[in-house]
């Protein structure tokens, strides 16, 4: 599943300009925070996992 398919089903947003906006925000802001790759990728899988509630 796209993420412009996630924040449909998920109730977020109707709108594919939404999606599209929360999804380059995210993406520049994780890029910036040196949690995500240029390509979108995890670089932080530490900080996901703790983010995520997944504190093994």
């Amino acid at each position: 599943m796209d993420f412009i398919a996630f924040v449909k089903e998920s109730g977020i947003t109707e709108k594919d300009l939404s999606g599209s906006a929360i999804w380059q925000v995210g993406l520049k802001d994780g890029i910036y925070l040196g949690i995500l790759k240029e390509d979108g990728s995890v670089l932080d899988w530490e900080f996901i996992n703790r983010f995520c509630g997944n504190r093994d």
